[in-house]
């Protein structure tokens, strides 16, 4: 058990290597990548979402998880809004000033009901370690906000995803290959957290942080 916990933080870290590198490579190549601004800023919260979990999953106690778990959250609530606002960008449809920050305000409650929930546990109303475990992990119970969290996070994915579909007519046949690798991008990381809610993920580890590399490759690949 050990060594495939070892194994895993590899490939977190390495996912969230991989996210800086998509960063920094769009930000040197930013004239030449539409929607590159939200592109850098997505692949930046992925990146402290991916290193905070890798380092959650390294540390000892549930103190250290705590913190590395609010670590991991001031970049993965954002990373759905953003991934949305990518998406509509690609198919060319604009959001006003007032709808972005609306994306941001369910996002920003998060991360202050994480780094609060010793104060009310409505995020996680429970935490503790694991008792069957060799290595020390958390586990927890969760809140009532957690499942607006993730109700908002899957509905950023579903609509980034039916806007993508929706887009398939009036895309030409030379293009519809980028279409349909985006299409998958938002697929992958929906199946994966609903697999993992369910309970039926090896060790009941999150894949989605392994995952997100990949679909930040293809979101690169297609918009290129």
């Amino acid at each position: 058990m050990e060594s495939h916990i070892n194994s895993y933080i590899t490939l977190v870290t390495t996912s969230a290597v991989l996210n800086v590198f998509l960063c920094l490579y769009t930000y040197v190549r930013r004239a030449e990548i539409p929607s590159s601004k939200i592109f850098i800023l997505y692949t930046a919260s992925l990146s402290v979402y991916t290193f905070g979990y890798a380092i959650e999953l390294a540390s000892n106690t549930l103190e250290q998880m705590k913190f590395w778990t609010v670590v991991e959250y001031i970049g993965m609530p954002f990373s759905a809004s953003l991934g949305l606002m990518l998406m509509m960008q690609y198919t060319g449809k604009k959001l006003s000033k007032k709808a972005s920050a609306a994306l941001f305000v369910i996002p920003s409650i998060t991360l202050f009901m994480v780094a609060t929930n010793d104060f009310h546990h409505l995020f996680y109303k429970r935490v503790w370690l694991r008792e069957d475990s060799p290595v020390p992990l958390m586990d927890i119970a969760i809140g009532q906000w957690y499942v607006v969290h993730g109700a908002f996070t899957f509905s950023c994915l579903l609509c980034a995803c039916l806007i993508l579909v929706g887009q398939w007519k009036h895309t030409k046949k030379m293009y519809r290959r980028q279409l349909l690798t985006l299409i998958t991008s938002q697929l992958i990381p929906m199946v994966a957290a609903f697999l993992y809610l369910l309970g039926l993920t090896p060790g009941g580890m999150d894949p989605v942080p392994v995952l997100m590399c990949i679909t930040s490759a293809m979101y690169i690949w297609a918009i290129l």
